[in-house]
């Protein structure tokens, strides 16, 4: 009897602190979705400036806060912060706010007089598909994965096994996709005019001037070094000049 009560009350103790835990997540997010909906009234009144300082003062910035944040600081002419904004909304973001928030983005870099690399469509709506693909469901298929597996190896030892063999092969493919554009999509977007270096120290020659607002693909990392590449050109940039996103 007393081993019972014991369990009970950790249980009980397990669901209060939960609760309490949940109540205090509700409690400390509603100033952020208070300053949230007041931003957007602002925004709607067309009081744009007063929608971004809103925004900016929001603690946690999810996809929505980056969106409007981004749409604030286009219509206040602040294109370089709109392309951050909007390059951050499209972290997890679905296919189609994804190509949407793209269309932003380019928009911004005509306003600019900015020609950005362009990326090739098959990997720009790959990376639109999966962006939006949680950690949970990654962990799922992995979790598939090995299902499959032990079914593969000690329930169809002596029979068929073409169709589930068929089915691990794409699962893996589908995970190692989402895994390669994890890695190859890591992106910088550039805060003030620049120089592309040929190498990781300031005495390296100059390649090119890269101008504020393009976004470009991070290749690597040294110390305060980020190697990039734009319009087939390899080079390196100071870190303290640009954001990683």
């Amino acid at each position: 009897g007393d081993w019972s009560s014991d369990v009970c009350s950790s249980d009980l103790y397990r669901i209060i602190c939960r609760s309490i835990f949940l109540v205090a997540t509700c409690v400390f997010s509603l100033p952020d979705q208070e300053k949230f909906l007041q931003a957007v009234q602002m925004y709607n009144s067309s009081d744009v400036l007063k929608a971004k300082d809103a925004f900016e003062s929001i603690g946690y910035k999810n996809r929505s806060v980056f969106h409007n944040l981004g749409n604030s600081y286009y219509h206040l002419k602040q294109y370089v912060d709109a392309i951050l904004s909007w390059s951050k909304a499209q972290k997890g973001a679905s296919l189609g706010e994804y190509l949407k928030l793209e269309g932003c983005i380019e928009d911004a870099y005509s306003k600019l007089s900015v020609t950005a690399p362009k990326e090739s469509l098959i990997k720009l709506y790959l990376v639109a598909a999966f962006s939006s693909w949680s950690l949970l469901f990654i962990q799922f298929l992995v979790f598939l994965v090995w299902i499959l597996l032990l079914i593969n190896i000690f329930l169809l030892r002596y029979k068929n096994k073409s169709l589930l063999t068929l089915l691990l092969i794409f699962i893996f493919s589908l995970m190692f996709a989402a895994y390669w554009l994890k890695i190859s999509n890591q992106k910088v977007v550039v805060l003030e005019p620049t120089a592309l270096l040929s190498g990781p120290k300031n005495d390296y020659h100059v390649i090119q001037n890269i101008p504020a607002g393009l976004r470009l693909e991070l290749l690597e990392k040294k110390e305060i070094w980020y190697k990039v590449k734009t319009h087939n050109q390899y080079g390196w940039l100071n870190s303290q000049s640009v954001e990683l996103i």
